[in-house]
């Protein structure tokens, strides 16, 4: 399912920024998952690659990603969820964020990969449009189907790889409904 439509044409210019852009992402392990860490023009990026066991259907793996914003150069860190109004190269930061995503799960092999973003953050609508990008570049490359559920809080956008039948598809939606969002 696409949840953003691009022309062809920018699309495949997208693709092929989107694989160029790379950088050196210094990963640490924390206790929820994977974060990395990236400067870009002196902005200091964090992704998240969060695990999330799943109370029910623990066979399968899920994952909640995530980026934002955590510091440039002469402020003060603010630790907000932000990655949008940057107005500078959001291209070559998605293609970072996208390629560091991929070359951590590729191996990992998810079931479920979510992404949400939470109605107090002003830049909520703009946050999913972001995610609702990134997975759909990961559901062309990788496979899967891609859908979202609202929250009380805000929204989650769902990919999914496995063959889930629809009461496992209700489950999925109903937990990832309860987790609090960022």
């Amino acid at each position: 399912m696409k949840l953003t439509m691009l022309k062809p044409e920018i699309e495949e210019n997208l693709i092929e920024m989107v694989f160029d852009s790379t950088t050196n992402i210094k990963w640490y392990n924390t206790n929820r998952g994977k974060e990395g860490i990236f400067v870009l023009n002196d902005i200091e990026y964090i992704i998240y690659i969060e695990y999330i066991k799943l109370p029910i259907l623990s066979q399968y793996k899920m994952y909640d990603i995530g980026f934002k914003v955590n510091q440039i150069k002469g402020t003060e860190r603010n630790n907000k969820y932000s990655a949008t109004n940057l107005n500078k190269n959001t291209s070559k930061i998605f293609g970072i964020v996208f390629n560091g995503i991929n070359n951590i799960l590729r191996n990992d092999k998810p079931d479920i990969i979510i992404a949400g973003a939470h109605y107090a953050n002003n830049d909520a609508q703009q946050r999913i449009r972001i995610y609702s990008k990134l997975l759909n570049m990961y559901e062309r490359v990788n496979g899967g189907n891609l859908s979202q559920v609202e929250t009380a809080n805000g929204i989650y956008l769902i990919l999914t790889y496995a063959d889930f039948s629809t009461k496992e598809r209700t489950d999925i939606k109903s937990y990832i409904k309860s987790i609090p969002l960022k």
